[in-house]
């Protein structure tokens, strides 16, 4: 973040750190829907299985 800062200054270092929170933030969630909808479907297959 120091090369960062010397580059772009205060304000923009300042504004490119919240960005790169944000977007660790959308990942984040991103992730975890995925991950979700992934077990969901999962535990739907093991059902349907165990009704064969």
């Amino acid at each position: 973040m120091d090369v960062v800062r010397a580059t772009l200054g205060g304000k923009k270092a300042q504004l490119c750190g919240i960005a790169q929170y944000v977007n660790l933030v959308g990942v984040t969630i991103g992730y975890t829907i995925t991950t979700s909808i992934s077990i969901v479907i999962q535990g739907s297959e093991k059902i349907k299985l165990f009704s064969l």
